[in-house]
This record gives structure tokens, C-alpha cells and sequence, in this order.
């Protein structure tokens, strides 16, 4: 169990059960399994939104993984389910994306290895996962190139392999990656920014080993 395993650094998942609010302080809980004929449990996940232009990206300091590579396959939705040591359920709902890795920026991931990375939100398992502070499906099309900035590779209670929850996600388009962290684009309202491909990568061959803190 590795707690908030598929959530990104300050995320808040409130859980609706029907139509009655169960509003639990920092998780998402089920009150028990709908059956086919109860909607599903809309959990609602309220990351605070990080600045996610470049300069930013490159700083976080929960990028443990940062890679880059092109979509494999987009698989069917699951439903995730990790167990705190509080006893408390953190539910989530995330989309299996295969990515075959071409250039390993930082971590232990090796070129040429194919990683599953969860892109958050959708419905499965009597779960309704809603989020806006993710990058949008769209983004995640087989053939796609995408610059991952990614925490732990890690799995939850109730994956059967482990995944990586990315931080922040840059898409070739053209000569240029593009920031594609939030599907409502970034935090100021602007446009998302955009840099070359080889001033993105120059930078990335820079980062230090591991990440720092200030």
C-alpha cells in the first residue's frame, strides 16, 4: 500500500453518494456497492492546480520519473481502490495508458521498456471519477509522443501492476512539445505554453539525477 498511490500531490477526492453528499475531509469513500439499478458514486478530485509551464515542470519536486516516449494502447477504465493505514478508502477511477519509453530523463526506467501510466478520471466499477485538473483524454492517442513528468512507479492494493501518476505532461505537436497538463489549460488562463522540441529536450538532458527541494 503506498497511500494516495494514484493521486498527485494535493489532491482532495470527495465522494457523492447519490444524490446525498458524504463529504470526507481528503478522500473518497463508498458507502457500499451500488447495484445496477443505484447511479454510480461520483467521486469529485480537487487537485490544486500547479503552475505547469516549463520552468516549473522541470522543478517539481515529486518528479521522481521523467521520461519521454510515444502511446502503445489506451485500455479499459479501472476502478482503483487503496486501503490507508487509517482504514480509510481512497477510490479512483484512471485509464491504463501504455507508453513505450524512448528517452529516460530521470529514474530507473530503461529506454525501449514499455510503462503504464494512469490517466485520471472516467467510470468503472460503480464509480464515477471526476476531474478536471488532469491532462484530457485526447492527449493520450496511440502514436502520440508526450513528455512524462511522473512520480513513483507504484502499485496500489488493488492494482495487479504498478503504474506512474504523472505530475505534468508536455505533447509534441510539430516542431514544438506543448503543455497538456490540464485539460482546462493552465492556471493563469493563458494559452498553454509551448517550446522546441530540442531547447524541451536540452533541458530535460540538464535535470539533476534526483529531485530538489528549495
Amino acid at each position: 500500500m503506498i497511500g494516495h498511490g494514484f493521486l498527485r500531490p494535493g489532491t482532495i477526492a470527495v465522494a457523492t453518494l447519490g444524490l446525498a453528499a458524504a463529504l470526507i475531509a481528503g478522500c473518497g469513500q463508498n458507502g457500499g456497492t451500488p447495484s445496477a439499478a443505484t447511479a454510480p458514486t461520483v467521486v469529485k478530485a480537487h487537485p490544486y492546480k500547479i503552475e505547469s509551464d516549463l520552468p516549473n515542470a522541470l522543478a517539481f519536486f515529486g518528479n521522481t520519473n521523467v521520461f519521454e516516449g510515444t502511446v502503445d494502447s489506451v485500455l479499459p477504465n479501472v476502478h482503483a481502490v487503496d486501503v490507508l493505514d487509517t482504514g480509510e478508502t481512497i477510490e479512483a477511477v484512471y485509464t491504463p495508458v501504455t507508453i513505450t519509453i524512448d528517452t529516460v530523463y530521470r529514474g530507473k526506467l530503461k529506454a525501449g521498456s514499455e510503462v503504464t501510466i494512469r490517466s485520471m478520471g472516467g467510470e468503472a466499477g460503480g464509480i464515477s471519477y471526476v476531474i478536471h485538473e488532469a491532462p484530457a483524454k485526447e492527449t493520450f492517442q496511440p502514436g502520440s509522443r508526450v513528455v512524462i513528468f511522473g512520480g513513483e512507479l507504484a502499485r496500489v492494493d488493488s492494482e495487479s501492476a504498478p503504474a506512474i501518476t504523472p505530475n505534468f505532461v508536455y505533447q509534441q505537436v510539430g516542431g514544438e512539445f506543448v503543455d497538456a497538463t490540464y485539460a482546462d489549460g493552465p492556471t493563469n488562463g493563458d494559452a498553454p505554453s509551448a517550446a522546441a522540441v530540442a531547447e524541451v529536450r536540452a533541458q530535460l538532458r540538464a535535470l539533476p539525477s534526483a529531485p530538489q527541494r528549495d
